[in-house]
């Protein structure tokens, strides 16, 4: 199984760097259910809980602007390719840069 290093954006909370083994599994239980993506920006796709407005979970308005509920994480992907990939140190640092994920009290260690 690949594992995978991904920006966990929580919506309560500081955005961080985290490993995961990179199953559907791992990746429902950070997100709390169904997962879906949306492409932010290239080579990055957010994933979040598909249900996430119906079932009232908390708004997380921390990725590009875009309004998403719950706990989203960040993962890299390439075009054409199926797979997600592990988003890199400097990619994560990247988004804080850009204001694609706001930098207070990141902790990417």
């Amino acid at each position: 199984m690949q594992k995978l290093k991904v920006l966990m954006v929580p919506a309560a909370g500081t955005p961080t760097l985290k490993d995961i083994d990179g199953s559907l599994e791992s990746m429902q239980k950070l997100v709390g259910g169904y997962i879906e993506t949306d492409a932010i920006c290239p080579g990055i796709l957010a994933v979040v809980n598909e249900e996430g407005i119906v079932s009232d979970l908390p708004v997380n308005l921390g990725i590009a602007g875009r309004l998403y509920f719950g706990d989203v994480f960040l993962v890299g992907h390439d075009p054409g390719d199926e797979d997600f990939r592990s988003i890199g140190f400097y990619e994560a640092v990247n988004l804080f840069e850009q204001g694609i994920v706001p930098g207070y009290g990141v902790n990417l260690a």
